[in-house]
């Protein structure tokens, strides 16, 4: 999902989450911490608030960029996808490096053999319920930070909460 060399994954409310690069700040459901949290892009999946200021607002499908960082939507038959690249996109590796998942239902070990993440962070409703179904009793974090030469030969799995 990310191109990088750092990559920040904050929980700031029950279903607000800060991604935060080395040059760009994109809040995820978060517009109520939106004045204490400075950013370059607010991504709304489940609130529909509009921004008072010029930060960039991301609602469904289409091609998204904010600081040298690029955002596309995708709608499929009943879900909305977000791939992001954040920094220069020689850094890219693959697709789907870090993915993180709003659970608003229980996410499958085969949907995530679908796109296979190196890094799985889950938040939301039924997080703990899809952790539980992974196999996995991680703790949950409230801060997930990582680098590109750091990422797990095997998939790790995080609930931000």
């Amino acid at each position: 999902m990310v191109g990088w060399e750092i990559m920040d994954f904050a929980i700031l409310t029950e279903n607000g989450i800060k991604l935060k690069g080395k040059q760009s700040v994109i809040l995820i459901d978060s517009s109520s911490a939106r004045a204490k949290v400075p950013a370059d892009a607010i991504l709304q999946l489940l609130q529909q608030n509009a921004s008072e200021d010029q930060t960039l607002i991301i609602q469904g499908p289409g091609e998204y960029e904010t600081k040298g960082t690029k955002i596309t939507g995708t709608r499929t038959d009943k879900d909305m996808w977000y791939a992001t690249t954040i920094t220069r996109a020689k850094d890219k590796l693959r697709d789907f490096d870090v993915a993180l998942i709003y659970a608003d239902d229980v996410i499958s070990q085969q949907a995530l053999g679908v796109i296979s993440p190196s890094v799985f962070i889950t938040y939301g409703e039924k997080a703990k319920e899809t952790i539980t179904s992974l196999g996995k009793e991680n703790g949950e974090v409230n801060k997930y930070t990582t680098t590109k030469d750091k990422l797990p030969s095997e998939m790790e799995i995080v609930l931000l909460a």
